[in-house]
């Protein structure tokens, strides 16, 4: 199921564009863990290895799947 961007088109103007959240946990860092948590955000949000392609026939954007992306932590 392809699903469409209506809303994101900045991407394609400055694809250089990330946005950062920041927090500060009161808490022992465990790389372990870290690397577990993200693994699960990535399973269970498709998005996350995704890039902005472009329908050839309708000219429509869409998230598309990349197996390969690894974002660096």
């Amino acid at each position: 199921m392809i699903q469409y961007i209506v809303t994101e088109r900045a991407h394609l103007m400055c694809p250089n564009m990330h946005f950062g959240i920041k927090a500060r946990i009161a808490a022992s860092y465990d790389k372990g863990k870290g690397q577990t948590a993200l693994e699960a955000l990535t399973s269970a949000h498709p998005f996350l290895k995704s890039i902005i392609a472009q329908e050839p026939e309708t000219g429509k954007l869409y998230y598309c799947w990349r197996e390969y992306l690894q974002i660096p932590v």
